[in-house]
């Protein structure tokens, strides 16, 4: 399959080899833009591993997914989760797949917002939770999401879903619905606040978390 990215160049790719190409031409950051975004997305899919636009932690050993819309505070919560002693796995894009019934989180995934892009570490961890961020709301507070409503999220946030052909579109769809039932899922509302609010609301959400 070949794919045109206005203004970056073409991505070529043969799912069934596993080779993803781009031309040669073209100009490098925009090579390793699409090699290490939708290149590589398209190529995990194929072997069940769908990179989920999230965030992800740990706290006290257990592992948090926090999908999100773009501008969201995934990444505020993420960075501030870590100043209060958790670990963050991954910023942007969190790689998940199903393997013996159990939900699983491989970190390893460039995170190409970060100045080291493949400074994540080389992991393979169950997780906990699914945690959907909201922004809004009169207090921060965490709520149940039934499985349906947690699968709608959980394919709206998945990364170059858009590009996928209509044979591993399907997979995907069925991956997400196996996903939303494996694991609890929760809505985390997320009040606006001031910046200087932002440390103590984190401290409260990693305590809700712990109830989970």
């Amino acid at each position: 399959m070949e794919l045109r990215f206005a203004g970056l160049g073409r991505l070529r790719l043969d799912l069934e080899a596993q080779s993803a190409e781009v031309d040669e031409d073209i100009d490098p950051r925009a090579a390793r833009e699409i090699l290490l975004g939708p290149g590589l997305l398209l190529l995990l899919a194929t072997r069940g591993i769908y990179g989920i636009h999230s965030s992800a932690i740990r706290v006290d050993g257990r592992c948090f997914v926090l999908p999100a819309l773009s501008g969201s505070g995934k990444s505020t919560v993420a960075r501030l989760a870590a100043e209060l002693g958790a670990e963050a796995l991954t910023d942007d894009i969190s790689p998940l797949l199903l393997h013996d019934g159990v939900l699983r989180l491989r970190p390893r995934f460039p995170q190409l917002k970060w100045d080291e892009p493949l400074r994540t570490p080389d992991l393979d961890l169950a997780v906990s939770a699914i945690v959907f961020l909201q922004r809004g709301g009169e207090a921060l507070a965490l709520e149940p999401l039934a499985a349906a409503e947690a699968m709608r999220l959980l394919i709206r946030d998945t990364v170059a879903a858009r590009l996928f052909p209509p044979q591993l579109l399907r997979a995907h769809l069925e991956a997400m619905a196996r996903f939303a039932e494996s694991v609890p899922c929760r809505r985390l509302h997320w009040p606006e606040a001031a910046p200087a609010a932002f440390a103590e609301q984190c401290a409260r959400a990693l305590s809700l978390l712990a109830r989970v």
